[in-house]
């Protein structure tokens, strides 16, 4: 009987220390650990993962942003280099000056009250009964205020391109006449309205009130 135990006992310790794993080579227990470690931190190691590819589209969506962004700045540049040569350069037809100019500099004022005068070269240019034959250095002039020798059809530039103060002058009361005529000139709207009015006022003809020369469209 108690042989019968003993060798009961002995096949138990046997299958004890098989299962604990005392048996196997050093390789395999170390292999059999290694794997109870990665299956215990495979949870942590995917949150890892997903946190990885979750900054990773981030990081694209980022780089998209800012590829959209700057296109945006190119086109806005290009349209602001469009805007400035409309406002620099009179418009052309075939090689000549177009007759009608709305005078719409759209960088000489922030915010519009009066209607956009509409310019009228021939009632200008033209000799009489037509026109008035004022000639082309009336108006345009060179940086000293001298007349251009012009003909029709030479490429000219608008008055903002050398009068490019944008808003309407203001005269201190200190001020001289001749240091305010001076400033009046650095303004678009000062410039405009000394050639344009004061012409007008000397030659006895064309309109000297704002609503003559701002008319409104009829819609």
């Amino acid at each position: 009987m108690m042989k019968r135990f003993l060798w009961t006992l002995e096949i138990l310790c046997v299958l004890w220390f098989l299962a604990a794993g005392c048996g196997k080579s050093p390789e395999t227990r170390e292999a059999a650990s290694d794997k109870s470690a990665q299956v215990a931190t495979t949870p942590a190691e995917s949150e890892f993962e997903e946190d990885v590819e979750v900054a990773t589209k981030a990081e694209e969506v980022s780089a998209e942003a800012g590829e959209v962004a700057a296109k945006i700045e190119e086109t806005a540049a290009k349209v602001k280099e469009e805007a400035q040569q409309m406002d620099t350069e009179l418009p052309k037809t075939a090689g000549k000056v177009a007759d009608v100019i709305e005078m719409n500099t759209t960088q000489a004022f922030s915010t519009r009250k009066m209607a956009i005068v509409q310019f009228t070269h021939k009632k200008h240019a033209d000799a009489a009964p037509d026109g008035h034959g004022i000639a082309c250095g009336e108006c345009h002039h060179d940086q000293e205020g001298k007349p251009l020798e012009l003909k029709k059809g030479d490429a000219v530039q608008r008055c903002f391109k050398c009068h490019n103060k944008p808003g309407k002058p203001t005269r201190p009361r200190e001020m001289s006449a001749e240091d305010w005529n001076a400033l009046r000139l650095e303004y678009y709207h000062g410039a405009i309205h000394a050639n344009c009015v004061e012409c007008h006022k000397t030659a006895g003809a064309g309109p000297v009130k704002c609503s003559e020369c701002h008319v409104k469209r009829e819609k």
